[in-house]
């Protein structure tokens, strides 16, 4: 179900996808409430399921995992998109897959240390059973990392 929120309420939300940890005190000095007022707020927004949780942004680059990669997965007519997720979601360096509409039944974002590793995942994906090929896209540079969208 959709849920409808008010301006405070989308406001709080636009801070929070900006910074999860942001202080109850600076959204409350930016909008002009109480440090109450934001906590009721985003319990309400919680309990309404819009809020599911909180999410830590890790810096990949630090850790050394310095492409990002996005792979297009094209499965073999009957295969089941549930059973190759499943594969994929043991593959540490795919961060997010998605099944999709378009060329790839399923498109999935990696993180690798360099060229060798990224070919070590290819590799990997392409023995999952039922993907028939794959196209690989290396970002070079983030354009919008935006985290969401609520407006």
């Amino acid at each position: 179900m959709i849920q409808k929120l008010n301006k405070l309420d989308r406001g709080i939300l636009d801070v929070l996808i900006g910074g999860a940890k942001t202080p109850y005190a600076k959204i409350a000095a930016k909008f002009g409430i109480s440090n109450g007022t934001v906590h009721v707020r985003i319990k309400k927004l919680e309990k309404m399921g819009v809020i599911t949780g909180s999410m830590l942004r890790v810096d990949y680059n630090k850790l050394g995992f310095l492409i990002k990669g996005f792979v297009g997965i094209n499965l073999d007519n009957g295969t089941s998109y549930k059973a190759v997720m499943t594969k994929l979601e043991k593959i540490l360096e795919v961060t997010d897959a998605y099944f999709s509409t378009g060329k790839h039944g399923i498109f999935a974002e990696t993180r690798c240390k360099d060229p060798l590793h990224m070919k070590e995942v290819l590799t990997k994906i392409q023995k999952i059973k039922g993907v028939s090929s794959t196209d690989s896209f290396i970002a070079l540079d983030a354009g919008i990392e935006r985290g969401g969208l609520v407006s």
